[in-house]
């Protein structure tokens, strides 16, 4: 399956151990962009602060566009377990909007995220990547 993976930028080493597992049982995942793409770097030098958080948001809804699911890759943040930020929330709602499958990695840590998720259709892995078959649904 042709996953993409959200989640906040604190979280990129943890998103791309996760990216390496889940390719080890035969996904396809695509991840944030740490900015040292080729396709990215030129364009990141020549802009300002606000275009080049407008080249890295771009970028990652493109890779929610040609995913088959998307996983909120929620850690613990500043004493939250199961961070789900501003962010990640709208991916997740792009994903839906797009029929894409959604995965939350971990229980959120705010009731009321998990109340905005729930209507999405949000699968609770319970930490346990493993769960999601490596074939599209």
């Amino acid at each position: 399956m042709k996953l993409c993976i959200s989640g906040s930028m604190t979280f990129i080493d943890e998103i791309e151990k996760l990216s390496t597992e889940l390719n080890a049982l035969g996904h396809q995942v695509l991840v944030p962009s740490r900015g040292t793409e080729p396709h990215l770097a030129e364009r990141l030098a020549q802009g300002d602060r606000r275009q080049r958080k407008a080249i890295f948001v771009n970028d990652h809804l493109e890779k929610i566009r040609v995913s088959d699911a998307v996983i909120i890759a929620n850690f613990e943040k500043d004493g939250v377990p199961g961070y789900i930020g501003t962010s990640s929330l709208l991916e997740a709602a792009m994903a839906y909007a797009l029929g894409k499958q959604l995965f939350v990695l971990n229980e959120p840590g705010v009731d009321d995220i998990e109340d905005d998720l729930s209507p999405l259709g949000a699968i609770q892995l319970n930490g346990d990547h493993r769960l999601i078959a490596p074939t599209v649904r």
